[in-house]
């Protein structure tokens, strides 16, 4: 099946089979293209329009902070450690961040040229796997 969306679509069209009275649910329109977003700078908190992104960070040694109630299911934030050390990822109060590798939860240490993805189950849950990260 193809769809061509067009220009002016808004960004979440609902569909109902007619067939089918209770197969029906939500597309959501987004670009295909991720956006990246250069940070070089010690501190750096998440903001919801993040919400897509990759976050480029370019300085050793910096403090990415995760805040609680801003994302919504299902979105996602991937961050790319460029520095020649490591970074902190800090879980902000209120959320509870939990490491894919072991089930863990709390702060998560990116190393040297390692990506991270955190992914939101809801305003305060997320789940947080990627490579070099401890």
């Amino acid at each position: 099946l193809t769809f061509d969306v067009p220009f002016d679509a808004p960004s979440t069209l609902f569909y109902q089979c007619t067939a089918h009275p209770n197969m029906g649910g939500a597309i959501k329109i987004v670009n295909s293209k991720l956006d990246v977003y250069f940070h070089n700078a010690s501190t750096y908190t998440l903001v919801t329009t993040d919400a897509g992104r990759i976050i480029r960070e370019a300085t050793n040694g910096a403090n990415i902070t995760i805040p609680s109630a801003i994302f919504s299911s299902g979105d996602a934030v991937t961050i790319f450690n460029v520095s020649s050390g490591n970074i902190t990822i800090t879980q902000g109060s209120g959320l509870t961040l939990y490491n894919t590798a072991d089930g863990a939860n709390g702060n998560r240490t990116l190393a040297a040229k390692g990506m991270a993805t955190i992914l939101f189950m809801d305003a305060n849950e997320a789940t947080i796997s990627g490579s070099q990260l401890t």
